[in-house]
């Protein structure tokens, strides 16, 4: 992987893309968060155009906020249901 002086990380990584480097190894290489790789990604798909990966890349974030949020909300209720026995 050939790094160039781009002047901006946003640069830099839209490069890397375009170059077909995989997230992870963009990530690594610019020493950025995995969470502004993402998102710098999601900006990338826009600018080419692919607006359906960029849809279901969406589409997938929601979905697992949900899980995410429903599991938190799950083992919220256990902690209660528990302490409610003990007592």
């Amino acid at each position: 992987m050939i790094l160039f002086k781009y002047s901006s990380i946003s640069a830099q990584t839209f490069k890397l893309f375009r170059d077909g480097e995989k997230l992870t190894d963009v990530a690594i290489a610019l020493e950025i968060p995995g969470r502004k790789a993402l998102r710098l990604w999601s900006r990338f798909l826009i600018l080419e155009k692919c607006y359906i990966k960029v849809i279901i890349y969406l589409v997938f974030r929601i979905l697992l906020l949900e899980l995410i949020l429903n599991e938190i909300e799950l083992r919220n209720k256990m902690k209660v249901t528990i302490r409610k026995k003990v007592i």
